[in-house]
């Protein structure tokens, strides 16, 4: 347990610790109760890793639309902006209950007026992101217990509010995330590979399918969300 703590500690000053940043340290291990703690130990979360395209983003929306929607679900996931004759020019995040869609990196044209961090051809969009993915972060409704997260990736990472986010959610302990990571992690996402409470699923060809009913049925048991008939 204390080395649990101590890790989250540390995180946590990843996160919150910078330039111009206060470091905010007040949840300290006095603040967690008993349970919280013994919580930590049980496989509470799934983060689903593996390469660009292997399918990951269609599975997890796949096991959102096996679950009733309204029902504790909450979250988003990503997907690909692509235009007729231009391919991909993007991506945008989708709010799973709302399906409100918001940019989270485009390729700017020459002359373009989006400024943000670039990661290949694709410059990020902080603010829609933010605008929209942090406000599917927000819990819906007492009943929702399970947050989806469709990526914690390079891109979603320049954004130290989304990180922060991220953070209180695992750390509240009362809520079961599904989430995805790339292949090639960073410290961010290492903190939670090498967790207890946290199964990583390595998602292939041969596997993607039959994870769909593998993942609902854990959700269920852990969670009291509903399934689609």
């Amino acid at each position: 347990r204390i080395q649990i703590l101590f890790e989250l500690l540390m995180i946590r000053f990843s996160v919150y610790g910078g330039a111009g940043i206060v470091l905010d340290f007040d949840k300290t291990a006095s603040n967690y109760t008993e349970q919280q703690v013994i919580s930590m130990h049980g496989k509470d979360h799934i983060f689903l890793t593996g390469p660009p395209g292997i399918g990951k983003t269609t599975l997890v929306r796949k096991v959102c639309e096996d679950l009733s929607r309204g029902s504790g679900v909450f979250g988003f996931y990503t997907e690909e902006i692509r235009i007729p004759g231009k391919g991909r020019i993007g991506f945008e995040v989708v709010d799973v209950c709302s399906q409100k869609r918001g940019t989270l990196s485009r390729v700017v044209a020459p002359g373009g007026t989006l400024k943000g961090p670039r990661v290949s051809k694709f410059t990020v969009d902080l603010e829609k992101f933010e605008g929209t993915g942090l406000a599917a972060l927000q819990p819906s409704s007492d009943k929702s217990n399970v947050c989806v997260i469709d990526e914690i990736g390079k891109m979603e990472l320049f954004s130290s509010k989304f990180k922060r986010r991220v953070m209180e959610i695992y750390e509240e302990g009362m809520i079961t995330m599904l989430c995805t990571i790339p292949t090639k992690g960073n410290s961010f996402t290492n903190f939670f590979e090498n967790q207890p409470n946290v199964e990583v699923i390595a998602v292939s060809k041969e596997n993607r399918d039959s994870l769909v009913s593998y993942i609902v049925d854990e959700i269920l048991k852990r969670t009291k969300v509903e399934k689609n008939e």
